[in-house]
């Protein structure tokens, strides 16, 4: 009699399985090892693009510090340091800043070359000078380039420059500004008609000379004789 109990191959009782072998299932291996390559195989692709992304980032990066190098050594891009220039008022050119004004010009009747300083009578014919000029059509005054036209006693009559466009007038002549105003980028306009009074003190810095040629017309209409 056997009184082993129930689990025994000779009681009789099916014996329950817990798992499969090896050889009881020869195909499940073969399955995972294939798993692990295809998983493994993933892994080296995904790799190889994220190694390859990094190569992109590094050129670009040397790159760009080649074309930041370049252009520091080149100096800042043409136009960029530019000042645009300040808006001049309508009538009247630009004034030049007074550290910038040649040592020979004059300031209220003084002329000065080199270190010697002698006194000058005031505006002459034929001289560009800024002076605060009056209008001639209503009260007020306006600091403007002239050319002095005649002298009399306390003061001088001037012909009013513009830096308006005035090439369609037959009463304003152009004359070249860049030798008596080194900003200005065009030439201006001298009006020709009636002459301004101008006290001796209005008169603030003599700016040059006018051109020889325009200064001949000038006496010419005006009817005076040049210097």
């Amino acid at each position: 009699m056997d009184h082993g109990g129930t689990g025994r191959r000779g009681s009789g009782l099916p014996v329950r399985r817990t798992g499969r072998s090896a050889v009881d299932d020869p195909g499940g291996t073969g399955r995972r090892a294939a798993a692990v390559r295809r998983t493994g195989r993933r892994l080296s692709g995904m790799l190889w693009v994220a190694l390859l992304i990094v190569a992109v980032l590094i050129v670009l990066a040397a790159l760009a510090g080649t074309g930041r190098a370049r252009q520091a050594s080149r100096g800042p891009a043409r136009g960029t340091s530019r000042r645009r220039p300040a808006p001049r008022s309508p009538g009247a050119t630009t004034r030049p800043s007074r550290g910038a004004r040649p040592s020979s010009r004059t300031t209220r009747g003084e002329t000065r070359t080199g270190a010697a300083t002698t006194e000058r009578t005031g505006p002459q014919p034929g001289e560009i000078w800024w002076a605060d000029v009056p209008y001639e059509d209503g009260p007020g005054h306006k600091v403007r380039p002239c050319v002095v036209l005649r002298t009399y006693h306390g003061g001088a009559e001037v012909l009013k420059i513009t830096s308006q466009d005035r090439s369609d007038r037959s009463d304003h002549v152009e004359i070249p500004t860049r030798t008596w105003d080194p900003s200005a980028d065009h030439n201006s306009f001298l009006d020709l008609t009636g002459p301004v009074r101008v006290p001796s003190a209005s008169f603030d810095d003599r700016a040059g000379t006018l051109d020889p040629r325009v200064w001949r017309q000038v006496c010419r209409l005006h009817e005076i004789s040049p210097n």
